[in-house]
């Protein structure tokens, strides 16, 4: 298997160091810039390098976990900030989809054999009396 086309086996999502700049860094951009757009735009363009690096690692149906959890940190952290602050807030759903994204990188690079390639899963045998001690 290859990744992308290109000839190379795939390689595991790094994201978790992209996630968090998304998150914690287009809040400080809207929020110093007085531009909310400007942290739409730094929140966006890190939740499509964390997407695209999750769908080739994983493929697009286990890329939408990973999506959804960043996606709802940030919605979650607009009613989380009026209890807590804005900055706790940031930081809390930062920390949270970080965890969810490091998580999704090491499931992948496990899954990746010395070569890189995808490991195969042995089926599971069971024993021709059923397993059982009798």
């Amino acid at each position: 298997m290859t990744d992308s086309g290109s000839g190379r086996p795939p390689q595991p999502a790094i994201t978790a160091p992209v996630v968090a700049p998304g998150l914690a860094g287009g809040y400080a951009t809207a929020r110093f810039s007085g531009v909310r757009l400007a942290g739409g735009v730094v929140l966006a363009a890190a939740g499509a390098r964390a997407a695209w690096s999750w769908r080739a690692a994983h493929g697009p149906a286990v890329a939408v976990a990973p999506g959804a959890v960043y996606l709802g940190a940030f919605a979650a952290s607009h009613p989380l900030a009026a209890r807590i602050g804005a900055w706790p807030s940031v930081a809390l759903v930062t920390a949270v989809a970080s965890g969810v994204a490091g998580a999704a990188d090491l499931r992948a690079a496990r899954s990746l054999d010395a070569t890189g390639h995808r490991r195969r899963r042995r089926p599971h045998r069971v024993a021709p009396d059923g397993g059982g001690k009798g």
